[in-house]
C-alpha cells in the first residue's frame, strides 16, 4: 500500500473512475491506496471542487425567475374600498410580474399583421 499525500495522478486517476461509475473500493485496488484514503479524497477535496464549480455557473447563469399564471391576477386590486367589484387596478407588484412575463415573449410579428401596420405618419411598422 503506498502512503501518504495522494499525488495528482492519483487525484486525476480518481476523479476519472469516478466519472467511470466505478466505486471507491475498486479506485483504492488500481492505484494500491487504502478505501478509506479514496473516500477520504472524494467526501473532502473533490466535494470543494465540485461546490466551487457548481458556484461559478450559477454566478455566470443565475436561474430565471418563475413567474406562476395566476401571480398577477393574485397582485391586482379587483374590489374597491367599499367592497364593489368589477374593478381591476394594477398595483406595482402587478406591473412588475406583468413586465417580466413580457421580457420572456419573443417579439415577433404574425404573418397576417406584416404588411398591414402601419403609424400615424404612413410608415409600415416591420
Amino acid at each position: 500500500m503506498n502512503k501518504g499525500r495522494l499525488s495528482q495522478a492519483d487525484r486525476y486517476t480518481i476523479q476519472g473512475m469516478l466519472h467511470n461509475q466505478k466505486t471507491p473500493e475498486e479506485i483504492a485496488k488500481l492505484i494500491n491506496r487504502t478505501e478509506k484514503c479514496v473516500e477520504n479524497y472524494i467526501n473532502g477535496e473533490l466535494s470543494k471542487i465540485q461546490d466551487t464549480i457548481v458556484n461559478v455557473q450559477l454566478e455566470q447563469n443565475p436561474p430565471k425567475p418563475t413567474v406562476p399564471k395566476n401571480q398577477a391576477k393574485l397582485t391586482m386590486a379587483t374590489k374597491t374600498k367599499s367592497g364593489k367589484s368589477g374593478v381591476a387596478i394594477m398595483t406595482q407588484a402587478a406591473s412588475e410580474v406583468s413586465d417580466e412575463f413580457n421580457k420572456s415573449i419573443p417579439k415577433t410579428m404574425s404573418r397576417t399583421s406584416k404588411g398591414n401596420l402601419y403609424t400615424s405618419d404612413g410608415v409600415e411598422i416591420v
